[in-house]
């Protein structure tokens, strides 16, 4: 693992990443504290973002085919008989 040290105010945050995988640590220039970021996290996190996206997506459409299938069941039950 390699690890790299900016300031914070070298370059704008999405171009600090230098190399998949590795540790950069960010020193802020006003408190003076260092900021780890892990770069692979950020790949997780955007997968995650897509599976919350996914779960919800699936969860609206089986409402859907349970609100269809109440609809389509009370005609079936209370219409009248053919």
């Amino acid at each position: 693992m390699k690890l790299s040290v900016l300031r914070s105010g070298d370059r704008p945050y999405p171009y600090r990443m230098h190399k998949p995988g590795c540790v950069s640590v960010h020193i802020d220039t006003i408190t003076g504290k260092n900021r780890a970021t892990i770069e692979p996290m950020l790949l997780a996190m955007f997968a995650m973002r897509v599976l919350e996206v996914m779960f919800f997506v699936g969860l609206v459409g089986s409402s859907v085919v349970v609100l269809i299938s109440f609809v389509e069941d009370g005609k079936e039950l209370f219409g009248k008989d053919e």
